[in-house]
């Protein structure tokens, strides 16, 4: 009876590695002993937030090889010795082997084993593990408090006090998401070394208007990630909005040295390159951008101005 839902596993996961393949593609030349110790410690990070949900963040780095040899080695001594516990209490204690493995079971899949993106590790995947180790504490609790006088009431009161701490907690907590800046402020100010933090508080600064500031964390995230060909685009896009020219075209270069078919790096090269007086090259990038893809209205737009601009409107009709 379990077959038909193995298939469904078997299929979402098909999906899964299809639809996630660029979020894959970031960390297919990771070492497999990066994954494993991160995974191990994940594993601990996760019980000690559920536990104690400080320094909560939208993106956790991945520690790439930066945890220490200790570190890991106790997480997996860890590991080890509560495993085998719950095996040797399986008895007398079933509920501590079913929710530890229902937590280990369903964070498989998103330990980092096979990397999807570049998070260390992720709040959202622990929605559904955590339901283990709830099941099993509630039962710990409830064979713990059976002979206590007024029981009820002392576990009523426990966990009126838990449920009001938690909802003050996820109060705070959702106010970093009143917006965008905030959001990318707190993650910044609650990890260390986050590129993907500086890089979308750049994203959202430059949105704003506020361009020398999102320069500035385009220039951090590029110091923590060099040569990242998404950092290099957001700062190439920040410094052609402030017409610095010269080092936005090196930049949009550099990009497209890397992702040689990306129509929209050929379009903002085309826009540097002809306010900076380049029109010629600007033209042959306008029409690369074009090329790879011919329904971009905004390419078509601009190269027809600048047809137009140079006083030849019969060739920019046409991109009109």
């Amino acid at each position: 009876e379990k077959i038909p839902f193995l298939l469904l596993a078997a299929a979402v996961s098909v999906a899964t590695i299809i639809a996630q393949k660029q979020a894959l593609s970031t960390a297919q030349d990771w070492p497999l002993r990066w994954r494993v110790d991160n995974a191990v410690v994940t594993i601990w990070i996760y019980l000690r937030q559920m536990v104690w949900p400080a320094d909560l963040a939208v993106f956790y780095p991945h520690p790439k090889g930066a945890l220490s040899l200790w570190v890991v080695g106790l997480s997996l001594l860890a590991l080890v010795a509560v495993t085998l516990s719950v095996f040797v209490l399986r008895r007398k204690h079933p509920y501590l082997i079913t929710g530890w493995l229902w937590y280990l079971g369903m964070l498989v899949p998103v330990i980092g084993l096979m990397q999807v993106g570049a998070q260390g590790h992720a709040d959202r995947y622990t929605y559904l593990p955590q339901i283990g180790i709830y099941l099993a504490v509630t039962w710990a609790i409830a064979d713990l408090s059976v002979k206590w006088h007024r029981q009820k009431l002392i576990l009523g009161t426990a966990a009126l006090l838990t449920i009001t701490s938690l909802i003050a907690v996820s109060w705070r907590q959702v106010g970093y998401w009143s917006s965008t800046v905030r959001l990318w402020r707190h993650t910044l100010a609650v990890t260390t070394d986050n590129d993907v933090a500086e890089r979308g508080l750049g994203s959202e600064l430059l949105r704003l208007g506020q361009v020398d500031e999102a320069i500035a964390h385009d220039r951090a995230a590029l110091r923590i990630r060099p040569r990242d060909a998404n950092g290099l685009t957001n700062l190439a896009n920040a410094l052609l909005q402030k017409k610095e020219y010269p080092e936005a075209i090196k930049h949009y270069r550099e990009v497209i040295g890397v992702r040689p078919n990306d129509s929209e790096m050929h379009r903002n090269l085309a826009k540097a390159l002809y306010q900076s007086g380049a029109t010629n090259q600007a033209v042959a990038e306008f029409r690369e951008a074009l090329r790879m893809r011919p329904k971009d209205s905004d390419a078509a737009y601009s190269l027809g101005n600048v047809f137009l601009e140079k006083g030849d409107a019969a060739a920019a009709i046409p991109y009109f």
